[in-house]
């Protein structure tokens, strides 16, 4: 007897928005590494960081801390612009996000402004043709969310 899962269509054909469900499923060791290694060095380094320069901050009079982010983390931009590449990448930033507003919500009693940007789409020379595609699509999209390639 097949499970529901198999029943109902081959994971592995592609499908919109499938991009998740179908690595998660193709190679579940990879992709929980990526997603692991992306977590460490998006959330967990950043949050040491904020941490560890907190009490300079805190004896110093200017009170501000901005982190670099992305509209990539989210949920709302995501789910209008219907992106659904970069899976990994953007669970990682949403995750970010929300330690950002975790360490605004405990410092501003202080009088800390802790608060995460989104630059855009900026070129590194690490931009593949899917994220220049990406980038281009936007300038298509709510005007609200036209954006120009940063060099």
């Amino acid at each position: 007897m097949k499970s529901s899962l198999a029943a109902s269509r081959d994971p592995f054909k592609p499908h919109t928005n499938g991009e998740l469900i179908i690595r998660a499923l193709r190679d579940p060791a990879a992709f929980e590494e990526e997603m692991l290694t992306l977590f460490r060095v998006n959330v967990i380094g950043s949050t040491f960081l904020l941490a560890t320069y907190m009490p300079l901050l805190l004896a110093g009079d200017m009170k501000k801390i901005v982190v670099l982010s992305t509209g990539m983390g989210d949920p709302d931009f995501i789910a209008e612009t219907e992106i659904d590449s970069q899976t990994t990448y953007a669970i990682s930033k949403a995750a970010l996000n929300l330690a950002i507003a975790k360490f605004h919500a405990e410092y501003k009693k202080e009088g800390v402004l802790v608060m995460g940007i989104s630059p855009g789409v900026v070129e590194t020379g690490w931009l593949d043709v899917e994220s220049r595609s990406l980038a281009s699509g936007l300038n298509h999209g709510p005007p609200q969310y036209s954006v120009p390639l940063l060099t």
